[in-house]
């Protein structure tokens, strides 16, 4: 069977008007990573605040007798499928989402698109959880290098929600999460595997994708400067922040260098 596979290759400032769905996320992805790993086989410094060019388009033809190809996997669902028995919470079933939204993914969505707008184009923010994000930003005294990037090798990859960088350089890799009013810490069993001696709650799952996104940071921008990683926990009470524990990190190093 032949396969037709039309890939869009093109260095330059994704067009922030494109509305935020699976497949521009999957079109950043692509396109971030290949940016990237270019650059760092080129020797050249793997950041950069914008990715300048021109766009080339690469058609190709590709035999495909039924074997298919094998992707990265996300890093939400690699976690679901190896580390959690259950994803779904019975809290997150009867509570509606807050600050005017029925639906609290949607309520994610649009902070996080409000969040990379502010990032790359300074654009205000109308969000209230937004608006908390940039007045903790500012008070810390931090600056805004990244949002939603895409990193990854060639297991796993994920967006990072910000990338942040303090008074001394260094770069500290944010996942923003919003709202999981009263049932936070509520767990469903303990988490499987190398990470059995948690509690898998939304917290935990929270401190899981840092750790699993600061390492992947590291090995895909191998120059940056990292100081870590935190979990912002933005709701009506304000901004919390959480780091994840030492342990955790040990045993994400060993996985990924496992793998």
């Amino acid at each position: 069977m032949l396969t037709l596979y039309i890939v869009i290759y093109y260095f330059g400032p994704i067009n922030l008007c494109l509305k935020d769905s699976p497949l521009t996320r999957e079109i950043s992805f692509i396109l971030t990573t290949c940016s990237l790993r270019r650059e760092r086989r080129s020797g050249l410094a793997p950041l950069r605040e914008k990715v300048r060019g021109v766009g080339v388009l690469y058609i190709v033809l590709i035999h495909n007798f039924g074997r298919r190809v094998k992707m990265a996997k996300g890093l939400t669902s690699y976690m679901r499928d190896r580390f959690y028995p259950d994803y779904v919470f019975c809290g997150s079933k009867v509570l509606g989402g807050h600050s005017g939204h029925s639906d609290f993914y949607k309520r994610g969505r649009d902070v996080d698109l409000e969040i990379r707008r502010w990032v790359e184009t300074g654009a205000s923010v109308s969000h209230p959880y937004s608006k908390k994000f940039v007045m903790w930003v500012e008070y810390k005294k931090l600056v805004a290098v990244h949002a939603q990037l895409a990193v990854g090798d060639a297991k796993i990859r994920t967006f990072i929600d910000v990338i942040l960088k303090d008074r001394r350089g260094r770069h500290i890799v944010v996942e923003v999460k919003t709202g999981f009013h009263g049932y936070h810490d509520a767990s469903s069993g303990l988490m499987r595997k190398e990470f059995s001696f948690l509690s898998n709650s939304p917290r935990n799952q929270h401190l899981l994708q840092a750790a699993f996104s600061e390492q992947l940071y590291r090995r895909t921008c191998v120059n940056a400067p990292v100081s870590g990683s935190l979990v912002l926990r933005i709701n009506d009470g304000g901004v919390h922040v959480l780091y994840p524990p030492a342990k955790m990190k040990c045993e994400v190093v060993k996985i990924l260098n496992a793998a």
